[in-house]
């Protein structure tokens, strides 16, 4: 399926989900990687989804089964900083087609730069009371990168 298909068809979908289970945040703004991978199968289980305001310290990123890293030690951080791609070892790849780590998180620091964060409503994803960020880890390791531990809004789903 090209990228453009998958685009198509999240938004066929998205209009159907939005129609069963009027959510105050359209699922078509997700972005359609992250809904077609983790969120669909938790659709049927969200309550609420609330936009709110945290400081880029209080989040971590996943590592591993149940573990978490402080955002400036994860590879994506540690990469902008060196300014090089360094070694990403990743579980799971759900980047962009031919694309690498190092390119996308050149890509989303461009985009951050040019279009501000955040840009078309695709905001860094936490569940319930967790801060760890389910979506937006390149997003977030940018706008640390960038800003420092500034205050951003974020996503929370609660299920």
């Amino acid at each position: 399926m090209s990228y453009e298909e998958l685009i198509e068809l999240n938004n066929l979908l998205s209009k159907k989900i939005d129609e069963a289970y009027n959510l105050k945040y359209s699922i078509k703004n997700f972005d359609p990687i992250y809904l077609s991978i983790f969120l669909w199968k938790r659709i049927n289980k969200i309550r609420d989804i609330i936009v709110e305001e945290e400081y880029l310290d209080n989040l971590c990123v996943p590592e591993g089964k149940d573990g978490v890293k402080k955002i400036e030690n994860t590879p994506y951080y540690k990469t902008l900083k060196l300014g090089k791609e360094i070694n990403i070892q990743s579980i799971f790849n759900s980047n962009h087609v031919n694309e690498t780590h190092y390119e996308r998180i050149i890509k989303i620091k461009k985009s951050i730069e040019n279009n501000g964060y955040p840009y078309k409503e695709q905001y860094i994803i936490v569940y319930n009371n967790e801060n760890k960020i389910r979506d937006g880890q390149h997003r977030a390791c940018t706008l640390k990168y960038l800003y420092g531990n500034i205050k951003i809004p974020i996503m929370r789903i609660i299920m």
